[in-house]
């Protein structure tokens, strides 16, 4: 994965896929870095990266029952 700068532009929104979430996520889980350090390195903010994991987390426990 590259390290290239997002830029965003004023109105837009960046859409990022089911796998590109899941790898952030899995990077974030890492416990030699914290989400704050992951977040930054992909141009987002820590609060999305813990909303993903919610919904992740709700999504495997909706899908376990």
């Amino acid at each position: 994965m590259t390290n290239s700068p997002h830029v965003v532009v004023a109105g837009t929104r960046r859409v990022w896929s089911p796998e590109q979430k899941r790898a952030i996520l899995a990077e974030a889980d890492d416990p030699a870095t914290t989400a704050s350090e992951v977040a930054r390195r992909h141009g987002l903010h820590s609060s999305l990266l813990f909303r993903w994991r919610r919904a992740l987390l709700a999504e495997q426990q909706a899908s376990a029952a």
